[in-house]
């Protein structure tokens, strides 16, 4: 258990600077949510510099982690699997921006 909490631990203090964009509803009950991180990828540990992190997580608490970019109006997602990789394409104008974002960062 004492494992587990210093892990959660690191996790959050390593994401501390990670700010939300942007929100959208998933069909299972939870989010997807951009971030302004740079992405790295969960399982190679690869650096994006080109793209930013994204997540989603459940109503049951699942969770996935993925690499965004936006394209023609449309929000695309690579979600990483721990085999694959699949990309997802969501309309911009779908989703709900973080206000206090802009206001903080004096962008969007």
């Amino acid at each position: 258990m004492k494992k587990l909490l210093l892990a959660l631990g690191v996790t959050l203090a390593l994401n501390a600077n990670a700010e939300m964009l942007a929100t959208l509803p998933n069909k299972a009950g939870g989010k997807i949510v951009l971030t302004d991180e740079i992405c790295v990828d969960p399982v190679t540990k690869e650096r994006y510099d080109a793209l930013k992190r994204a997540y989603n997580y459940s109503a049951e608490g699942g969770t996935s982690e993925g690499c965004y970019f936006v394209e023609d109006e449309s929000v695309v997602v690579v979600w990483v699997n721990s085999q694959s990789r699949d990309r997802s394409r969501y309309p911009l104008e779908n989703f709900t921006f973080n206000k206090n974002y802009s206001k903080r960062k004096g962008t969007m």
